[in-house]
């Protein structure tokens, strides 16, 4: 069933054409980090508080988005929570999810890698130790 609506989900996304031509991807291709990379979703999103927008701004996007097309996202997202009062946590994270399905280059190293432009060190070591082994670099910013 969660496959069905994984198929069904990616059929929907107006992005899954130009993902196809720019990646000629295969028939059956699937990345095998997803765990992975929600479980840095989830940590990230704890850690971002208001910051969440300026994080979605700063993701690479392939095909790529342009500051206008983001920013709509970001209103988006925005609008539909206030009816639920959702905090910053939840949005950071349907921001996040977002990334994941618009963007071919959504990782966990990517993420990682938006993170520290940002100065969020702390939350990049927590990803780094939860579920990567530490880099140098991480060493080398404490």
């Amino acid at each position: 069933v969660d496959t069905l609506k994984r198929i069904r989900e990616i059929k929907q996304d107006s992005d899954t054409l130009k993902k196809i031509h720019h990646y000629e991807c295969n028939p059956g291709y699937m990345r095998n980090n997803s765990d992975e990379l929600s479980s840095a979703f989830k940590i990230a999103s704890t850690d971002l508080g208001k910051d969440w927008t300026g994080l979605y701004q700063k993701l690479p996007f392939i095909p790529s988005r342009d500051r206008r097309e983001r920013t709509r996202d970001l209103e988006v997202i925005d609008l539909s929570n206030r009816r639920t009062d959702a905090g910053f946590e939840q949005l950071a994270m349907k921001s996040l999810e977002k990334w994941r399905r618009l963007s071919s280059a959504a990782s966990v190293e990517e993420l990682i890698e938006t993170l520290r432009k940002m100065k969020k060190r702390r939350t990049v070591r927590r990803i780094e130790r939860e579920l990567l082994q530490p880099t140098a670099a991480t060493y080398a910013e404490q």
